[in-house]
């Protein structure tokens, strides 16, 4: 507030007093330094400001003066902190979009060049899935096949009958 009052009096003594918003925002900046200096000044002290003496009011400046240091510290203190937490979430957003387009590359590079016995995670986890996936059809052709009991062969469609294959019923016939 203190340095607003100092520049908003030497803009008017550069132009002259005779700028009527800059002269209105002088008053409202000085109105606003001396309640602020009233307040702390009834918070400090039980007695009014009239009755102190000289090294009271001193002291009362003093203090006045430093606690406004100490508050505008703690604001820039934090505008800090805050900017260097920004700083952090930008670096970690950059992170994970750069390891998110590697991820997208790499996808990309296996499904246009087909990598063979690829290390990834992610290729080995597609090698597990695809190898499940044969079994299963596997084991499902080998259900729907019956043994012959004549001729011991696989086949998918057996006579019903007699349970033989059709060349073994042809022989039989």
């Amino acid at each position: 507030m203190w340095l607003d009052f100092i520049w908003t009096f030497e803009d008017c003594q550069k132009t002259g007093f005779y700028d009527i918003i800059q002269i209105q925002k002088l008053e409202q900046l000085a109105g606003n330094l001396t309640r602020d200096y009233y307040q702390t000044a009834n918070s400090k002290t039980k007695s009014s400001w009239n009755s102190l003496n000289d090294k009271e009011k001193s002291k009362l400046i003093k203090y006045w003066g430093q606690e406004k240091a100490r508050k505008e510290q703690e604001l820039a203190d934090n505008l800090t902190a805050q900017e260097k937490q920004g700083e952090t979430l930008e670096k970690e957003l950059e992170r994970s979009l750069w390891a998110f387009n590697k991820d997208q590359e790499l996808a990309k590079f296996h499904e246009e060049r087909g990598k063979i016995k690829c290390p990834c995670y992610d290729c080995e986890n597609k090698r597990e899935i695809q190898g499940e996936i044969k079994e299963k059809m596997v084991n499902d052709d080998e259900k729907e096949k019956e043994q012959c009991s004549e001729c011991k062969q696989w086949f998918k469609e057996l006579d019903e009958e007699n349970g033989v294959c059709r060349k073994c019923v042809k022989k039989f016939e």
